[in-house]
């Protein structure tokens, strides 16, 4: 490449998604790479979003020196996602759908549910029932369906069903 720079791309510091990688990545330290190109989601007139990350996808696609960082799902012919060692000196995992589903690709990031409830005591029963339909086999296929998210494994799936009891 002949010292050419590498232009890097990547959220905004000041989004979810750069607050994830800062932490994730960067150990929680601030030093960001101060040529970075950040992008934030867009906010529609409607209210709607457009996810920043397909941007970035095609910032690097278009740029022959370009590195980023982005969601797996926005990935095209023009880039190509990257095999990540969780820590030095351990295998390389590739970011297939099953590596992330299952949580083994080193950026995996969980969509967490908490609930408010007294130590032992019961979850409200339209909580529950919302939940349980959630963690269903026909809720994981609407997770699927709607395409932002990857529905859960079957055993991490009853694994939580079994905590609402």
């Amino acid at each position: 490449m002949g010292g050419r720079p590498i232009h890097v791309y990547g959220y905004d510091v000041q989004t979810e998604a750069g607050e994830y990688f800062r932490r994730a990545v960067l150990g929680g330290s601030y030093k960001w790479n101060c040529g970075l190109d950040g992008f934030a989601d867009d906010l529609h007139e409607d209210g709607s979003t457009a996810d920043a990350a397909a941007r970035i996808a095609a910032a690097v696609a278009a740029d022959p020196y370009g590195i980023g960082y982005a969601k797996l799902r926005y990935g095209t012919a023009g880039v190509r996602a990257l095999a990540l060692a969780p820590r030095e000196g351990a295998p390389y995992i590739e970011p297939t759908r099953d590596n992330v589903q299952r949580r083994l690709y080193p950026l995996t990031r969980s969509m967490m549910v908490y609930l408010n409830r007294p130590p032992h005591g019961a979850v409200d029963a339209k909580v529950r029932e919302f939940l349980r339909y959630v963690l269903s086999g026909e809720g994981q296929q609407e997770v699927s369906r709607e395409g932002g998210y990857l529905p859960l494994p079957a055993e991490v799936a009853a694994e939580q069903l079994r905590k609402l009891e």
